[in-house]
């Protein structure tokens, strides 16, 4: 019998970490294909011309790919859908966990809810239908498809991610904390704002992560909404963002074009990538002091392989390009600091890193080390990649 039970153990310990890996898998392959479809592009148009033109003709007889105005965009985008949706979900979450009677609750609960169920084409439909009107005649502008348009659509899409993983998080704040705030003589307001929202700040920030990656990412609900015209972002102007740029060519794109697009997904899945680093600023900082000396070894080692894989395997598809070693010598590398730094936080040592790791900044750590690698070999790879 007790046999039995520790196979079914094993058994079961086995498949969570095939799922485990098969999620890793997954996001290393994707980083993977999107460096090595991205690059190609940046590298021919120029990173300066592509990152910092202000014109996008791609189907004119001399094309321009400069997507200034869609990271301006973007980032413009998103920054109006946090500071109008944070607020807003984090008040509406503060008033399901703690203000809101069980029936009150019992019906705005779901009616959130069913906000993440609409399907981004409604939203689109119904911005165009209500909101782009509503926009041109209080403004008293020609066109109602502007970027304040797109961000009043973005703002209502966000809010069932804050609230959701807000309202979860408030609602395990511990009662002794909040009872003893009130036993001091704080008022119910002033225990829910000084004492339960920054006991809840770590999920709230889960909260807004998740809203800010629908923000970034949405496409079609924005591009029947914001005009989908390449300008430079104007608050009542039509705009095109990241992901509408892809989306509204890829269709009929080919050649350059179309490894510029590839180039466009890239620099968003690395703009993604430094919100949620920035997001979590602080652990990053500390990770940096505590693993700066394995991350230089192991980058050293990564550089001296390359070379000899470049040098000596000539032959082999991949090394005919010095960035694509670089690329997966990168991944190499940062496997190896996760072996590492896992070996050490389980061995049960009295290194700091050991605690360090085995507590709660794992996952920090780890994200340090991909984006650093990411964005390292990016920055080599533009500089000094090309062929033999």
């Amino acid at each position: 019998m007790m046999k039995a039970r520790n196979a079914i153990e094993r058994a079961m310990q086995t498949l969570f970490f095939c799922c485990g890996i098969v999620s890793i898998a997954a996001v290393a392959l994707i980083t993977v294909y999107m460096i090595i479809s991205g690059l190609p592009a940046i590298r021919e148009i120029g990173a300066v011309d592509f990152l910092f033109g202000q014109v996008w003709k791609s189907t004119a007889k001399e094309p321009l790919f400069g997507i200034l105005p869609f990271i301006l965009t973007s980032v413009y985008g998103t920054l109006g859908a946090i500071l109008i949706g944070v607020p807003i979900g984090l008040m509406m979450a503060v008033f399901l966990s703690k203000l809101a009677s069980p029936r009150v609750a019992s019906v705005v609960r779901p009616a959130v809810e069913l906000l993440a169920g609409i399907p981004s084409v409604v939203y689109g439909f119904i911005g165009m239908i209500v909101l782009v009107p509503a926009v041109m005649d209080l403004f008293r502008i020609k066109s109602g498809t502007t970027l304040f348009t797109a961000v009043i659509v973005l703002a209502v899409m966000i809010l069932p991610s804050i609230v959701s993983v807000s309202e979860t998080a408030l609602s395990a704040v511990p009662r002794e904390y909040e009872e003893a705030s009130i036993a001091m003589g704080a008022t119910w307001i002033e225990t829910i704002f000084k004492v339960s929202i920054p006991a809840a700040r770590s999920g709230i920030a889960a909260g807004v992560v998740l809203g800010v990656g629908r923000a970034i990412g949405e496409a079609m609900a924005v591009m029947m909404v914001s005009g989908n015209v390449a300008n430079m972002p104007k608050l009542f102007s039509s705009v095109r963002f990241l992901t509408t740029a892809i989306a509204s060519e890829m269709s009929y794109a080919g050649g350059l074009q179309k490894q510029a697009l590839f180039s466009i997904g890239l620099v968003l899945f690395v703009f993604i990538m430094l919100i949620n680093l920035l997001l979590n600023s602080v652990p990053i900082v500390i990770s940096f002091l505590f693993i700066g000396k394995k991350f230089t070894l192991f980058s050293c080692v990564t550089i001296v392989l390359s070379s000899v894989l470049t040098d000596t395997l000539p032959g082999y598809p991949l090394t005919n390009d010095p960035l694509l070693i670089s690329v997966f010598g990168g991944i190499i590398n940062a496997l190896g600091i996760s072996l590492c730094l896992f070996a050490e936080a389980t061995s049960g040592g009295t290194d700091f890193i050991a605690i360090f790791m085995a507590e709660r900044y794992n996952r920090d750590v780890w994200n340090f080390i991909f984006a650093g690698n990411v964005v390292i070999l990016m920055t080599a790879g533009l500089l000094f990649g090309g062929d033999k």
